[in-house]
């Protein structure tokens, strides 16, 4: 999958601050685990990279009780 598609299919909001991503050209993916992760800066795909289990945590279904 190319880098654009990538941007086409995921990049609605940052994967990491949750802010819109509406510059395609400006946001960063990265595919890890067969998942597409979209982030709006290099600095929320480092926060992403450091801790991907604090992201991944829960389901987007799931919440705390």
């Amino acid at each position: 999958m190319t880098h654009q598609t990538q941007l086409e299919i995921h990049a609605d909001e940052c994967d990491v601050c949750h802010l819109s991503v509406e510059v395609l050209s400006a946001a960063v993916t990265q595919e890890i685990d067969e998942q597409v992760i979209t982030c709006c800066s290099e600095t929320c795909l480092k926060q992403y990279l450091a801790d991907p289990a604090f992201f991944t945590e829960f389901d987007e279904d799931e919440g705390l009780e």
